[in-house]
C-alpha cells in the first residue's frame, strides 16, 4: 500500500484528475493523501472547531435564528407494534455513541465552534392519533410529521435533534426525525436510521447491542479539514477552481413571477411530476452513447432550460454531493454534505450531444476536486452580498439513480417513508430527481 501511495503522491496535478476522472466513471475513487486521526488530548477539550461548511451555516442561521429551512427530516411509517420505552432508549444509545448529536455551538473570538455536551438524553413524545377519525389518520399523520419538520433549533443551547412517535393504530405508527442541517446530511440518517433499528432489536430481544466502534467522530474531521483546508494545500486544490471559474458570473437571473423580497424568506413549495419510462429509456441510449451518466444528461438538459428563462450563456448550477471518499467517515454521522459548483457554458449553435460532452468533462473535473468546501470557494469568489439569494447557487440539481425501496426493512417492521414538505426551499429552485424503474423519472 505505500507503494501505490507514493505512486499517487508522485503524479501531476493533471495526471491525478485525468486518474480520478477515470475512476469515478468506473464508480471508483482513488486513495486520498493523509489519514484522519482523533485529536489529540479531546477528552479535555473544552471545545472543537467547527467545519467550515458549519461555519457558513451558523451564519446563515444568525440573519433569522431557528428557520426551518435548515432542517434535515425524515418519516418513516412502520407497521408492527412498537414498544415505545424501547424506541426512546435505542433513540438515545445512538445520541451517546455520536458526538454529533449531543453538539451545540457558541462563539469563540468572533467564530463559531462545536461545543460536545458529555452526555444528552432526549424524550421520545408520542402523539396518538388513534381517537381521529380512520377516514382522517392519513392526513393527521402527515400533518404531525409537517409539524415536526418544521420545529425551530437554536444552535446555542440545543439539543439539534427532536425524535417524535406518531401512533395511528397499535399496528401503524410513524416514526419523525428531525435535526439542524448543521450536525447532519442524507447519509447520516441512513446510518442513523440503520443503528436505532439494530440496537432496538437487540434491546428486544435481550441482547448486546454489537457495533462496531468508531474511528474518529465529526470533530475530528472538522479540524483535519481546517488544516488540510489552509495554506499550501489549499492553494493547489483551488488552482482547479480559479481556471474553471473564471469570469463566470456569479447570480443566474430566473425571472420570478412576484418580485423579489429584499431579504431570503425560505418559504417554497414542491411540485410533482413523472415523466414516462420510455422517455426515461431514449435519454439512457443517448446518455450511453455520450459515455456519461443519467446525472449528467440531466443537468445538461437544466442547463439549456436555465438559459433559456435567464438569456445567460454561462451559468452554475450547484450540487450537493457526499463529501465522505475517505473510510474514517462511512460511519460517522455529520454534515459532510459539499456543494459542488457545475459550470456550462451554451452556444446556441452547438449540438444537445455537444453540450453534453462538455458537461460531462466538467462534472468530472468537479469530482476529482470536491473536496474543496462551497463556503471557501465563497470566499474566494466573493460574489456582491446579496441578502435575498444563497450566494452563487441559485439553482440546484439532485439526481437519484438507484432503486427506491417501497417496503425497507425498519427495526424488524415492514416500513415506507413518508413524502414530507415543510414548505421551505434554500434555493430559488431545485430539480430533484428520482429514477423509478418501469415508471419513469420522479
Amino acid at each position: 500500500m505505500k507503494d501505490l501511495t507514493d505512486r499517487l503522491a508522485a503524479l501531476s496535478p493533471a495526471q491525478r484528475e485525468l486518474l480520478e476522472a477515470r475512476l469515478r466513471k468506473k464508480g471508483l475513487t482513488a486513495p486520498r493523501s493523509g489519514v484522519i486521526r482523533p485529536i489529540p488530548g479531546r477528552e479535555t477539550m473544552e471545545y472543537f472547531p467547527a467545519s467550515l461548511d458549519q461555519e457558513r451555516l451558523w451564519f446563515i442561521d444568525q440573519m433569522e435564528p431557528g428557520n426551518p429551512a435548515y432542517n434535515i427530516h425524515t418519516s418513516t411509517r412502520l407497521f408492527g407494534h412498537i414498544d415505545a420505552g424501547l424506541m426512546r432508549r435505542a433513540v438515545n444509545a445512538c445520541i451517546a455513541r455520536h458526538e454529533i448529536l449531543r453538539t451545540t455551538f457558541r462563539v469563540v473570538d468572533g467564530r463559531p465552534v462545536q461545543v460536545v455536551a458529555p452526555s444528552l438524553e432526549i424524550d421520545l413524545p408520542i402523539v396518538d392519533l388513534t381517537h381521529v377519525p380512520a377516514e382522517d389518520r392519513e392526513k393527521a399523520g402527515q400533518q404531525a410529521a409537517i409539524d415536526a419538520a418544521a420545529v425551530r433549533f437554536d444552535l446555542e443551547r440545543g439539543p439539534l435533534i427532536r425524535v417524535v412517535l406518531a401512533r395511528l393504530t397499535p399496528e401503524d405508527h410513524v416514526l419523525m426525525i428531525c435535526m439542524q442541517h448543521a450536525i447532519t446530511d442524507r447519509w447520516s440518517f441512513d446510518i442513523m436510521e440503520a443503528e436505532i433499528s439494530q440496537i432496538y432489536l437487540a434491546l428486544r430481544e435481550g441482547k448486546k447491542v454489537d457495533l462496531p466502534p468508531l474511528p474518529i467522530q465529526f470533530a475530528d474531521f472538522a479540524a483535519w479539514q481546517r488544516e488540510e483546508m489552509s495554506g499550501e494545500r489549499l492553494e493547489r486544490r483551488l488552482d482547479y477552481w480559479r481556471r474553471t471559474l473564471a469570469g463566470v458570473p456569479t447570480v443566474l437571473e430566473i425571472p420570478p413571477d412576484a418580485p423579489r423580497p429584499p431579504v431570503q424568506t425560505f418559504n417554497g413549495a414542491r411540485e410533482y411530476v413523472i415523466y414516462p419510462d420510455r422517455l426515461l429509456k431514449g435519454l439512457k441510449e443517448i446518455t450511453q452513447q455520450a459515455g456519461a451518466t443519467m446525472f449528467m444528461t440531466m443537468l445538461a438538459g437544466l442547463d439549456v432550460l436555465c438559459w433559456r428563462y435567464s438569456g445567460q450563456r454561462d451559468l452554475i448550477i450547484g450540487s450537493a454531493i457526499a463529501d465522505r471518499d475517505r473510510p474514517e467517515t462511512a460511519g460517522v454521522l455529520g454534515y459532510f454534505l459539499n456543494m459542488l459548483l457545475l459550470r456550462a457554458t451554451i452556444d446556441p449553435s452547438m449540438s444537445f450531444r455537444q453540450l453534453l460532452a462538455q458537461v460531462r468533462e466538467r462534472a468530472l473535473g468537479a469530482y476529482a476536486h470536491q473536496d474543496v468546501p462551497f463556503a471557501t470557494l465563497v470566499s474566494e469568489l466573493r460574489p456582491a452580498k446579496d441578502p435575498s439569494r444563497t450566494p452563487l447557487i441559485q439553482v440546484s440539481f439532485i439526481y437519484l439513480d438507484f432503486p427506491v425501496l417501497a417496503t425497507p426493512e425498519r427495526a424488524g417492521f415492514s416500513a415506507t417513508s413518508l413524502d414530507v414538505d415543510n414548505g421551505a426551499s434554500r434555493f430559488d429552485m431545485t430539480l430533484a430527481c428520482t429514477e423509478i424503474p418501469g415508471t419513469g423519472i420522479h
